[in-house]
């Protein structure tokens, strides 16, 4: 077997252009690893990783240092394709989180995709993600590999060790899959786990049943759904950090509301009102935090939990008191924002228009403005869909900022709106856009964008909340400002952008 040499560190050391992350988790529960965008995998808080290497015709093949290395989200939760080109095809890495045992595990499947057998080295590395060097202990023996407390069991059969590199070798045939089960010591029966085509349905299940979008732009229904499954890995301790005062916490629940989360909205409002809660700034709390988490906790009680609106009006208002105490603008605007959404839907309307003259109830200027602006963060957004160390803020700007431009609700003399679409591009043009079941705070609505021509029609149906018993006016001003209807359901065709989209193409043109 020839000599191999592999990088001293990890993708993020190796390549550090290409340094990031993505983190594999549960639905409703931490994430319990991460996986580099080359394919390495490391468990939560471990001092090790799970290296792979592949022996071609050729050469050793160390993913971490290769250039030819692609990596894709499959489906809309924390599973990860990673593709290594290797002399004539690929072969194909994969990896999810399980249930399995008395804890979770993680899967890892490498699938020899090209048109020649190879060898696929397993490989324990002392270091982490960051390259930190750590001290495990490892145990290579003939079926599996003993790391500490953690087992990591073989589909094939190990041919060969590397114990200078802490690695086995399993000889892989062509269109062949080797499954590796990383768990607790007793790992069990692999035949139990869920195969990846399960798991896709699983999470496209869980995410997608509820609300969902398709819009123009590909990496905006991505953010839709993948930043929805990402939300998911932060909901076991949602309650405890709003209760802290996080500002991001109030950000994520801002996210999880908007996007149709209802259950986990719902309930966590309802925990605080079972418990009573009020804030208590403290001193080193930031104040802009005070905003974001009544910001958070209004949306949740206008879109999934209307029936507390009264009970939440207290914890709001004192919110909007400690912020205006730490002389916070815009954690003030945000929280009094709040405060006179939830009192408009209370019926306390004479406090909210006080609120709504000086401020108005628009969404927080900080966030991505345009659809421009709002394509211009995914861009930053790596292959999987993730930024950085798949950090949780870009992810809640970039789904509070896509919500607000596909919908955004208004209130004219005391006339609830709703306008839909509120921004079209030009690039847009032509292109078909839907929405289904999105919560608004006067209801579920669903929408379409369909093209006659170079006019665009629009299909709508809305179901409205049992609370609002006046009619609903609908918009779509981006497309034809001066149409509306207080019909639940129908289409029409609309006049076009304002200003007019131009002439229509010739027979045989696009509209770009």
């Amino acid at each position: 077997m020839p000599k191999i040499e592999p990088p001293q560190g990890p993708r993020a050391v190796a390549r550090p252009v290409d340094a990031g992350r993505t983190l594999l988790g549960i639905f409703g529960e931490p994430a319990v690893a991460a996986v580099d965008r080359s394919g390495i995998v490391q468990l939560a808080d471990a001092d090790w990783v799970l290296d792979w290497w592949i022996l071609g015709a050729d050469r050793w093949y160390t993913p971490s240092s290769e250039a030819a290395v692609r990596q894709q989200r499959l489906g809309s939760g924390p599973i990860v394709q990673t593709a290594l080109r290797v002399s004539d095809g690929d072969v194909v890495h994969r990896t999810w989180a399980v249930h399995h045992g008395d804890r979770p595990g993680v899967v890892v499947e490498i699938e020899n995709t090209t048109k020649a057998p190879v060898a696929l080295a397993l490989a324990i590395r002392p270091f982490d993600l960051d390259g930190r060097i750590g001290q495990p202990v490892v145990h290579l023996g003939e079926d599996h590999i003993q790391v500490g407390d953690t087992s990591l069991q073989f589909s094939l059969e190990v041919r060969d060790t590397m114990p200078d590199h802490n690695a086995i070798v399993i000889p892989v045939p062509h269109s062949v899959t080797a499954r590796i089960l990383i768990s607790g010591k007793e790992a069990g029966d692999q035949r139990q786990i869920p195969d990846l085509a399960t798991a896709v349905r699983a999470w496209d299940s869980l995410i997608t049943s509820k609300s969902r979008v398709a819009l123009p732009d590909q990496r905006l229904t991505a953010l839709f759904d993948q930043g929805r499954g990402r939300l998911s890995l932060g909901f076991h301790d949602l309650h405890e950090r709003i209760t802290a005062l996080d500002g991001s916490a109030g950000r994520e629940l801002a996210a999880v509301a908007l996007t149709g989360s209802s259950t986990e909205a719902g309930e966590l409002l309802g925990r605080l009102v079972a418990d009573d809660w009020l804030p208590q700034a403290r001193r080193l709390d930031e104040p802009e935090s005070l905003g974001a988490v009544a910001d958070g906790i209004a949306w949740a009680a206008i879109l999934h939990a209307p029936l507390l609106a009264d009970a939440v009006l207290p914890v709001l208002t004192q919110l909007a008191q400690q912020s205006r105490r730490k002389r916070s603008e815009p954690g003030t605007q945000q929280a009094e924002r709040a405060l006179a959404r939830v009192a408009k839907l209370a019926g306390q309307g004479g406090a909210a228009r006080a609120i709504d003259r000086r401020l108005g109830l628009g969404s927080d200027p900080s966030l991505p403005q345009s659809v421009a602006a709002l394509s211009a963060l995914t861009q930053e957004a790596s292959e999987t869909g993730s930024w950085g160390d798949d950090d949780i803020e870009p992810v809640t700007q970039g789904l509070i900022a896509l919500r607000h431009l596909l919908v955004q609700e208004r209130w004219e003399n005391d006339q609830p709106e709703i306008d839909l679409f509120t921004e079209w591009p030009t690039a847009w043009r032509g292109g078909a856009a839907e929405l289904h079941a999105l919560p608004t705070a006067f209801g579920l609505i669903s929408a379409a964008i369909r093209w006659h021509g170079y006019r665009p029609a629009l299909l709508w149906q809305f179901d409205r909340s049992d609370h609002f018993q006046s009619a609903i006016r609908l918009r779509c001003s981006a497309l034809d400002p001066d149409w509306s209807t207080t019909a639940a359901s129908g289409e029409t065709l609309l006049a076009g952008a304002a200003g007019g989209l131009g002439q229509a193409p010739a027979e045989g043109e696009s509209f770009s």
